[in-house]
């Protein structure tokens, strides 16, 4: 049988593994997509990156997330509402995956996909907020 700071080790080990470093790929791949004018491929690519950046931050810090899914605001709230920590994200970036989470998941025309010049600026600081979260420094969990 393990021992509980080997399966902390563990989850912390998949959670930065299938979550974090995932999205650091999503989150070039929708930079690419935006440069190349692709705004459907932009818009799922950055629900993917902000998605797993916030499973991430759920799993290292233990928070309970069984009605997640795919909602971005659900996750959001969830990690606010866990007391554990405040994610401390601007309207700006709020606003930002509002639109995300509204546009984002649909990959096949379920809803018209309009863009703004300035979301790539909103994907690069949404990521910046999010990612310092995705840290072993930064949940219950941390390693000294």
């Amino acid at each position: 049988m393990s021992s509980p700071q080997v399966t902390d080790a563990a989850i912390n080990d998949f959670a930065i593994r299938s979550f974090r470093d995932v999205a650091d790929g999503d989150y070039i791949a929708a930079r690419m997509a935006c440069r190349a004018v692709l705004l459907p491929q932009f818009l799922w690519a950055s629900q993917q990156t902000i998605e797993k950046y916030l499973k991430c931050i759920l799993l290292l810090n233990r928070i309970p997330a069984k009605k997640v899914f795919h909602d971005l605001s659900v996750a959001l709230q969830t990690v606010n509402n866990s007391g554990k920590l405040a994610l401390d994200v601007t309207d700006v970036t709020r606003k930002f995956i509002g639109h995300i989470d509204e546009t984002g998941r649909f990959r096949y025309l379920e809803v018209s996909h309009l863009g703004e010049a300035a979301w790539l600026v909103s994907l690069d600081r949404a990521v910046w907020e999010l990612r310092r979260f995705c840290t072993l420094s930064s949940g219950p969990c941390a390693q000294s």
